[in-house]
């Protein structure tokens, strides 16, 4: 093969302990007592385990890379393989008695987690006329989710033991003292027993990871990305840029209650509000919806396990397109900015325990947990929602005057319609009250992505000029005009449906000038 090559080899790693503790202002031997009054009456006390160091150890988070790049005539390539290893623990730690509890001892946690992945980073880059004016450039690479420390932090056993309870305080001799001895947890003088016996010791209900998602090969959560691009430069000065993206996820993870099944749900309908703003004008029955049976109430049993167990599990594919441009013309003015849009499809349409509610990991943050209605599982944010139009420049004017400005065309904020039901709305269809002594549920009536307020279109322009004085004085002066269309889009909204539904919380602010300046001496 003739050409040319570069070839790389390389290796990141990073290791270390971190250690962080709690804020709360605790008495002179540890353990805060907090007092809770009504109306000035003593009722109640929160005794707490606190404080305790959060300890979770990196070792190590490791990269290894092979990395090679060919130029053969018009063509670059770029191939590369990563091998991704991480693995953590939570270190043996002993916290020291205070107020309330003696000293714990927490034993190592080990392979929280212990992850492997193979990673593979491909790119071509073709100049399409052999002028060097237009590129094709094509890339297909595997990235994994940055765990960080969060499996670890999840598994600390001292950051899942019980570390606040209650009891009652009944203050019989008016002297706001609680009159009892603490340390007995069972009711004695003034105070009742602690309303959990596991304080201090190990939470027997704390969420657990399976090892699927902490362990092993190809275990967290990836994304798959595929992008397309042409370059060209259509003069001197003048360049544009499209493209097409299109990438998905996997491996994304479902949280399980293992303590119930299906079978422990009752169905119910509700009717909605007749409202011409609601989806049918509402009115409409509404099914679909679950209650957990009075003999499964309370019982927890939680598994963080993966999707892909449970039918076709938890997908993300998004499709974008996009073009730019950027223009430096001689006589000093430039322009740039681009139009995009796409659309983003997630299927989350299986069930764990719950019929009507499935709870996966956030796909844009991979750490924190949404709850999907199945009755809105096939959830698609349509290309108009994502269309997006964003310019910017500036003209030189006489007088060494700079006119600059930006405009911005974005979609408006999502409309949604959470309805509180109420019992007795609910017990006509269930056939018995919520379980739990429950008073509402909320229901949500519109569907996701699929309502919008107004778009916001806004525009700003600046007026500059730079005043030198001698050698090493500088005034830069501006007078800026924000909002030049006095658009009130609103950019926050209230999404409970009631008297207050769709009212705005917050707006764009309405045009405002603005005079600076900065002296530099």
């Amino acid at each position: 093969v003739t050409g040319s090559h570069n070839f790389k080899v390389g290796v990141q790693i990073e290791q270390g302990l971190i250690e962080g503790g709690t804020r709360r202002k605790t008495g002179p031997n540890g353990g805060a007592l907090e007092y809770r009054f009504n109306n000035g009456v003593p009722n109640r006390l929160t005794l707490s385990a606190e404080p305790f160091a959060d300890k979770a150890v990196m070792s190590p988070d490791l990269g290894i890379y092979v990395q090679d790049q060919w130029s053969l005539d018009q063509v670059t390539l770029n191939l590369g393989l990563r091998f991704d290893y991480w693995n953590g623990y939570i270190p043996e730690q002993t916290i020291p008695a205070n107020r309330f509890l003696p000293e714990r001892h927490f034993d190592e946690v080990s392979k929280v987690p212990q992850l492997k992945d193979i990673n593979p980073r491909l790119g071509a880059s073709y100049d399409l006329f052999g002028d060097g004016r237009t590129a094709l450039k094509v890339s297909l690479g595997r990235y994994s989710d940055l765990t960080g420390l969060f499996y670890s932090q999840v598994a600390d056993p001292a950051r899942t033991s019980i570390r606040t309870t209650t009891r009652s305080w009944a203050d019989a001799n008016g002297n706001f003292i609680p009159d009892c001895e603490l340390t007995n947890f069972g009711a004695n003088g003034e105070c009742g027993p602690i309303s959990n016996r596991n304080f201090g010791q190990l939470n027997p209900n704390a969420i657990r990871f399976a090892d699927e998602v902490m362990q092993g090969w190809d275990a967290r959560k990836y994304t798959w990305d595929i992008a397309t691009e042409v370059q060209h430069e259509l003069a001197p000065g003048l360049s544009m840029t499209a493209g097409y993206y299109h990438n998905w996820d996997g491996n994304i993870r479902t949280l399980v209650n293992e303590a119930v099944t299906p079978g422990d749900y009752n169905p119910y309908c509700i009717t909605t509000p007749g409202d011409p703003r609601l989806p049918g004008s509402g009115g409409q029955e509404v099914c679909g919806l679950y209650n957990i049976s009075p003999e499964k109430f309370g019982q927890f049993d939680q598994v963080w396990r993966q999707s892909r167990n449970y039918g076709e599990g938890s997908t993300r594919v998004s499709d974008f397109i996009g073009a730019s441009v950027d223009a430096r013309l001689p006589s000093g003015i430039r322009i740039g900015g681009g139009l995009d849009t796409g659309r983003t499809v997630w299927d989350n349409c299986f069930t764990t325990d719950n019929p009507q509610e499935t709870t996966i990991v956030h796909v844009t943050s991979g750490v924190g947990d949404r709850a999907v209605d199945q009755r809105f599982c096939h959830e698609v944010q349509p290309w108009l929602a994502n269309l997006q139009l964003k310019l910017n420049g500036n003209v030189p004017l006489p007088g060494d005057f700079m006119m600059s400005a930006t405009f911005v065309n974005v979609a408006g904020e999502e409309i949604l319609a959470d309805y509180s039901a109420t019992n007795a709305e609910i017990a006509a269809s269930l056939g018995r009250p919520l379980s739990g002594g429950a008073s509402t549920v909320q229901i949500p009536l519109i569907a996701p992505y699929t309502q919008y307020e107004g778009r916001r279109v806004m525009l700003d322009v600046r007026l500059s000029r730079v005043f030198d004085f001698g050698s090493t004085g500088r005034l830069n002066a501006n007078i800026d005009l924000y909002n030049v269309f006095n658009a009130n889009t609103i950019l926050g909204r209230v999404n409970t449906y009631g008297p207050r539904w769709g009212l705005p919380t917050r707006i764009l602010p309405g045009r405002m000038v603005q005079v600076g300046a900065r002296l530099t001496f």
